[in-house]
């Protein structure tokens, strides 16, 4: 039987993944176009937006979130750190990303859409970061496994 500990790994490795993913197409291809979206259909192009990536990225970011609070029940430090990082990004999410979003709701704005670019650097660059150091610690437990 798979204990509720493997699934919260699977679950977190997978939503770091996911997001990871998520967020790079955002920053290197979705926010960038937003400068070049037609003034009169940019309320409708970012409510769509918004509507879509509310859909796509919820769930797996409270997935990852959940799961990180569960694997660091057992103190180990990195899986702390790892949870503290996850919080982070939720806090940075609903503290700077979700109200500059709230502000191009209305139309497009050029300093919201510009500090949207650069504080969405920050979270690309965690979420991506964690899932490298993910597949690394799969790739040790999986060499470990085989050896053994």
């Amino acid at each position: 039987m798979i204990s509720i500990d493997t699934i919260a790994w699977s679950v977190q490795f997978a939503s770091c993944i996911y997001m990871a993913g998520v967020v790079s197409v955002i920053q290197f291809i979705h926010y960038p176009s937003f400068d070049k979206i037609d003034r009169d259909r940019f309320t409708e192009f970012h409510l769509k937006h918004s509507n879509a990536l509310g859909f796509i990225a919820g769930p797996a970011m409270c997935l990852e979130l959940v799961s990180s609070f569960w694997i660091a029940h057992n103190g180990n430090s990195w899986l702390i750190l790892n949870a503290t990082v996850v919080l982070f990004l939720w806090i940075i999410t609903f503290l700077i990303s979700v109200p500059l979003h709230n502000r191009l709701a209305s139309g497009f704005d050029q300093k919201s859409w510009e500090r949207l670019l650069k504080t969405n650097w920050l979270r690309t660059a965690l979420w991506v970061l964690r899932g490298i150091l993910f597949f690394v610690l799969l790739a040790q437990s999986l060499r470990f496994e085989f050896i053994s």
